[in-house]
């Protein structure tokens, strides 16, 4: 069946072809139906090709192919359907879309559900199920050979609500090992590899809130829940791990926290939090680990304070509260790591103080301080020393004060003595003031009793003693 040619005017169109079915007048009666196949093949051969192509143009445009059904009044609108037949021993035939070739820009393909003032159609792109392995969807650009490929874009529509989610999911089994979900960048042979960006939405409305982000693992019914690992990959330098807040342009900056995981029933105890810096490798020539630093930020104006830093345990109703330890590391060849606790300095302002103190007591005795210097096994060192003194000055330096508490009751003793020695000399008790200058005094040593009480310097044994 071939229709007419034109005339060879320059406008003139050659004639068309129109295969339409029978109408009907009835109520509830349908049109006729159109069918265009090729013939059934014999035992060993194909089957003939359905080809639906137009012709091919010059200097326009190609003729375009139309594939749609009719508009329906009242009911549903038809379907259109592209299936490909059924295999019994082989493979199940391939159904290819391909926008048209050009030296310039390839064609595009647009896929689009059905418009509606109600609600649009949805657009599913799923394979199908098996009792066995169900086949792969894939989604991506092509590749270039010399230069970058195409973007590749998920996204939901704008909306003037709501927008809709994005939900990538991996499905459920029953037995063995749900799907995991990658999220990679690819590859660089010469050059920097992509990045992961994972951000929230923003918001320009007055007193509404950007997007949240959200990394959660998956809940369990009797097991652990899954880890949640935030690491660089390794390399001549690794890659740093930053985590930081926003700056905030009006109010107080956002707090960050850090905590562990809380556990409940009998025996049970709550997760750690570990900060620990880099190793530096066991090489012989290997330089010092990592450094910690844990400070609040610099105040950047004349009238601002910089922030406070505490460390505490938490509390507890009727066992002890946790211990609090500040402590060097040991050496097995060199010295051990020393601890320095000092407060800040101030240049017209006083000098900030170093207050040590025990834990207080409702119904019982005050906690102990104590200062004690290291031990040693060797007999021929002796242990650390311990100092106690004001700093220099070049006006008048500091008091050192030695004084109990003020009490109800007794006050508390001071007591000053050297260590027992087992096999040698017991150590001295040197009292003893500052030189003066050559025209002045030097300072006194005073040893007076309270109101109504006894002052007594002895040996030991004493006199009263020895009877």
């Amino acid at each position: 069946m071939v229709a007419g040619d034109a005339a060879t005017a320059e406008d003139a169109v050659g004639g068309s072809i129109f295969l339409t079915s029978g109408a009907t007048g009835g109520v509830g009666s349908s049109s006729g139906n159109v069918n265009v196949m090729t013939a059934d093949s014999a035992a060993s051969g194909a089957s003939g090709a359905l080809n639906l192509v137009t012709g091919s143009a010059i200097a326009a445009t190609s003729g375009s192919v139309s594939i749609h059904t009719g508009y329906s009044d009242n009911g549903d609108a038809g379907t259109v359907s592209v299936e490909v037949g059924q295999g019994e021993s082989g493979l199940g035939g391939l159904i290819r879309v391909r926008a048209g070739l050009s030296p310039n820009e390839g064609g595009s393909v647009v896929i689009t559900s059905g418009e509606s003032s109600d609600a649009s159609g949805g657009v599913s792109v799923a394979s199908a199920s098996s009792d066995a392995f169900t086949g792969d969807v894939s989604l991506a650009t092509g590749t270039s050979r010399q230069a970058a490929t195409g973007r590749l874009t998920l996204a939901s529509g704008n909306a003037l609500t709501s927008s809709g989610d994005i939900v990538a999911q991996t499905g459920a089994v029953g037995v063995g090992r749900a799907g995991s979900i990658s999220l990679l960048t690819g590859r660089s042979d010469s050059g920097i590899s992509g990045e992961v960006n994972v951000r929230g939405g923003g918001s320009v409305a007055v007193a509404s809130d950007s997007g949240s982000v959200t990394i959660r693992s998956g809940t369990a019914t009797d097991g652990s829940s899954g880890p949640i690992s935030l690491v660089t990959a390794s390399g001549t330098t690794a890659g740093e791990v930053s985590l930081a807040i926003g700056v905030s342009s009006s109010g107080a900056g956002t707090d960050l926290s850090l905590g562990a995981g809380s556990a409940s029933g009998a025996g049970a105890v709550g997760g750690s939090v570990t900060i620990q810096s880099g190793k530096s490798g066991s090489a012989p020539d290997a330089d010092t680990t990592g450094s910690l630093a844990v400070f609040t930020a610099d105040a950047e104006s004349r009238s601002s304070a910089s922030g406070p830093l505490s460390i505490w345990t938490g509390s507890t109703v009727a066992a002890n509260s946790g211990a609090l330890s500040i402590a060097g590391g040991s050496s097995q060849q060199g010295g051990g790591g020393s601890v320095s606790i000092a407060a800040g300095s101030s240049f017209n302002g006083d000098g900030a103080s170093v207050a040590l103190a025990a834990g207080n007591n409702v119904d019982g005795n005050g906690g102990l301080v104590q200062l004690r210097s290291g031990s040693t096994a060797s007999n021929a060192h002796t242990s650390g020393d311990v100092a106690v003194e004001s700093a220099g000055s070049l006006g008048s330096s500091g008091s050192l004060h030695f004084a109990t508490g003020f009490a109800t009751s007794k006050s508390g003793d001071i007591f000053m003595s050297t260590g027992t020695s087992a096999s040698a000399t017991a150590g001295k008790i040197h009292l003893a003031t500052g030189t003066a200058a050559p025209d002045a005094m030097s300072g006194q040593i005073l040893v007076e009793s309270g109101n109504g009480g006894i002052c007594l310097l002895y040996t030991s044994p004493s006199p009263r003693d020895r009877g």
